[in-house]
Formats: C-alpha cells, sequence, structure tokens
C-alpha cells in the first residue's frame, strides 16, 4: 500500500483523469503481476466472511460496476482484496461515450465528476472477457 500512496497515486494525479485511468488499465492487464502481488493486498478476518445470494466472499467490500467496462481485468481487480468486483456498466452495442472531457477532478474536494456516457466495446466483447475468466 505504501508503493501506491508514496510513488503511484501522486504519479498518477499529475495526469489527466482518463490518461490515469488508461495508465492504469495498463498495469492491470499484466495479470501475472497481481497473481504475485495480490497476497499482499489481502486482509484476511473470519468477521468480514459473508455469503450474498448463496455465494460465499472474503469480504463485503467490492467494486462495484464503472471502472471495468468491458469486464478485460475483472481477475487483476479479484487480486486487489475485494471480497467481489462487478463489471460494467456493459451496453448491448459498442459506445464511444461522451465527448472529451467527461472526467473532471475536483482536487480541493477529492473528487471526480464523471460523465463518461458509458463508453465500451458491448455485449459480445465482454462476455468474450469473461469466457476467457472462466477457462
Amino acid at each position: 500500500m505504501q508503493l501506491y500512496k508514496k510513488l503511484m497515486r501522486p504519479l498518477l494525479f499529475t495526469l489527466e483523469p482518463e490518461t490515469a485511468w488508461h495508465l492504469s488499465d495498463l498495469g492491470l492487464s499484466q495479470t501475472w503481476l497481481w497473481k504475485i502481488m495480490g497476497s499482499g493486498f489481502e486482509h484476511h478476518n473470519e468477521l468480514l466472511k459473508a455469503t450474498v445470494a448463496g455465494i460465499p466472499i472474503k469480504n463485503p467490500v467490492g467494486l462495484a460496476a464503472g471502472y471495468d467496462k468491458n469486464c478485460r481485468f475483472l481477475s487483476s481487480l479479484q487480486e486487489l482484496g475485494f471480497g467481489y468486483v462487478t463489471g460494467g456498466t456493459v451496453t448491448k452495442n459498442p459506445r464511444p461515450g461522451n465527448p472529451k472531457p467527461r472526467v473532471i477532478r475536483l482536487k480541493d474536494q477529492s473528487a471526480l465528476i464523471n460523465a463518461l456516457g458509458f463508453p465500451g466495446d458491448g455485449l459480445e466483447k465482454a462476455l468474450s472477457e469473461i469466457s476467457k475468466m472462466a477457462s
């Protein structure tokens, strides 16, 4: 976590928000790296284990839909210690989203305004990515 706080976060915050997002995607595409580093992000506590809809999860902290719009990085994101991850939002057909700038950083409020407009490669591509995980 120190690597993120001391090096990665300050570097990412010097970039435009969408550029930082794409750079993060590049890092998350290195699945082998997260399989090695993943255990460093986990926090095991029996009290945090839960069952949702009959599915056991390690903890109740999940990543909501919105980050991985094409379901390409679900395996890597799972290695970051989330109890569960949600891909999407997936649309039936590919969409370019809104014109840029569509992500605005409010540094004084430690916040982002997201006006991406659901960009993505569509349902067929997302299903293809999910099927790769299952095999």
